[in-house]
């Protein structure tokens, strides 16, 4: 769901895991990478490189303190969590809010990511950054695609008992992953 509306759940991916070993890592790159936490393959969008400086203030994401810009990001939650109210700690320091937090600076050979479903998305806000030597590659393709619609609304997504019918996203089947 972290990815919704560029990858959904259900979707496998095809990943080419020699992209990166000759190419460099930009911003808005999506990356396949483990999870240090569960040790397993994730896949989030990068938005900060090594070295920059990464703040959010009321939604909006400040990369060196220019206003990051993007299409990708998918807003489901219409409500701001003020800084004073957030839970996040990272080594028992408060980092404040999904919604306001930092700044922070992206140590190098490390990256800031995000997941495209911004308001539910589990990513470098909750769980830190993503060292160089975790990425595995870059997700090309989707090969094959089951699951339910994407949710748009955020009380669909806290509504424990909403359920869609799954089904075969034949659509999906060979979308370019961008």
């Amino acid at each position: 769901m972290s990815m919704e509306n560029t990858l959904l759940e259900g979707d496998i991916v095809f990943c080419d895991k020699l992209y990166y070993k000759n190419r460099k890592i930009h911003q808005n790159d999506i990356i396949v990478h483990i999870h240090g936490d569960f040790n397993k393959h994730t896949v989030h969008r990068i938005v900060g490189l090594p070295e920059d400086q990464i703040e959010i203030k009321d939604k909006i994401i400040y990369i060196n303190n220019e206003v990051y810009e993007t299409e990708f990001i998918k807003f489901i939650d219409t409500r701001v969590i003020p800084r004073e109210n957030g839970r996040i700690q990272w080594d028992n320091e408060f980092m404040g809010s999904k919604d306001n937090f930092g700044p922070i600076i992206v140590p190098k050979n490390q990256y800031f990511v995000l997941g495209d479903n911004y308001d539910i998305s589990g990513d470098s806000r909750y769980w830190g950054f993503v060292p160089k030597e975790n990425i595995i590659g870059k997700p090309v393709f989707i090969y094959y695609s089951y699951g339910e619609k994407p949710i748009n609304d955020y009380k669909e997504f806290t509504n424990l008992s909403f359920s869609q019918k799954k089904e075969f996203r034949k659509s999906r089947i060979g979308m370019r992953i961008e």
